[in-house]
C-alpha cells in the first residue's frame, strides 16, 4: 500500500472514529501559527494526500503523526492518542 493510500485510510478512520477537526489541527505543523490552522480540515488533508503530492519535511511529519494516532486508536490506546494530540505540536519529533 502506498503511503498516500495509507494516509487516506487513516484520515477516514480517524474521522469515522470521532476525531475532531481541532484534534486534527493540533497534529499539524501549523498548530502554533495563529490564523493559518483553519486551512487544516479532514477534507483539505484528504484532498492534499489524494493528489499524490511529494511529502516535504512538514507534510511527512504530519503524515507520521496521523498514522501514529490512527494505529494507537485502533489498538484502543486512547490515552496515548490524547497525549499525542497535546504533545506533538510543541515538540520537535525529529530530534527524538
Amino acid at each position: 500500500m502506498s503511503k498516500n493510500k495509507q494516509l487516506l485510510d487513516d484520515l477516514n478512520y480517524l474521522e469515522s472514529a470521532g476525531m475532531t477537526v481541532d484534534q486534527l489541527r493540533s497534529l499539524h505543523h501549523w498548530a502554533e501559527r495563529p490564523g493559518s490552522e483553519e486551512r487544516v480540515t479532514f477534507n483539505s488533508a484528504r484532498d492534499y494526500f489524494a493528489r499524490d503530492h511529494e511529502m516535504g519535511k512538514n507534510n511527512s511529519v504530519f503524515a507520521e503523526r496521523l498514522h501514529f494516532v490512527a494505529e494507537a486508536h485502533k489498538r484502543d490506546m486512547s490515552k496515548l492518542v490524547e497525549l499525542a494530540a497535546r504533545t506533538f505540536p510543541g515538540s520537535d519529533i525529529d530530534s527524538a
